[in-house]
């Protein structure tokens, strides 16, 4: 890391992190650990974060329903996914819960059809379908989708791979 950044003022910090925050959505741990990073002291951290959420530069519903659509439109990860990235940025668990009840079923649903479609086609010909059934159940599981919605597509997915 370059001495420029590594140390500054708590008013220096308020304004990079103001000017972060206008940027892109950003939680509350990461503008945290921007802080750490600068060798500020516990107690002008946590006035910093209580100024950028005074002045709303940061705000956790706000930023994990970003995040949220962001990883399920881009990244196409499922709701357990997105669930154990958003508590790893330390949002709270009834935010998450509003956010994760907020996708749509019919998108979610498309998406994760989607996946599994794209994914059997990578799979190798020589595969019996016992083989593509385990292939495409790791890959939604990795993708951080639900077991129920993976039961409910496969039938169709496997259906299709044999015509």
């Amino acid at each position: 890391m370059n001495n420029v950044n590594k140390f500054c003022t708590a008013d220096q910090a308020l304004l990079k992190l103001q000017t972060l925050c206008s940027r892109q959505e950003t939680c509350k741990q990461d503008a945290a650990q921007k802080c750490k990073s600068w060798d500020l002291s516990e107690e002008a951290i946590e006035n910093i974060l209580n100024q950028l959420e005074k002045e709303k530069f940061i705000d956790e519903k706000r930023f994990a329903h970003f995040f949220t659509n962001d990883k399920l439109k881009f990244n196409h990860w499922g709701r357990i996914k997105i669930s154990l990235a958003l508590r790893q940025k330390q949002i709270p668990e009834n935010i998450i819960n509003e956010v994760l009840d907020e996708i749509d079923p019919l998108v979610y649903f498309d998406i994760l059809r989607k996946e599994l479609e794209k994914k059997v086609r990578l799979i190798p010909a020589n595969h019996n379908g016992y083989q593509i059934k385990i292939s495409l159940l790791r890959y939604a599981y990795g993708k951080g989708f639900e077991s129920q919605e993976i039961e409910k597509l496969l039938p169709e997915i496997l259906m299709k791979d044999k015509n």
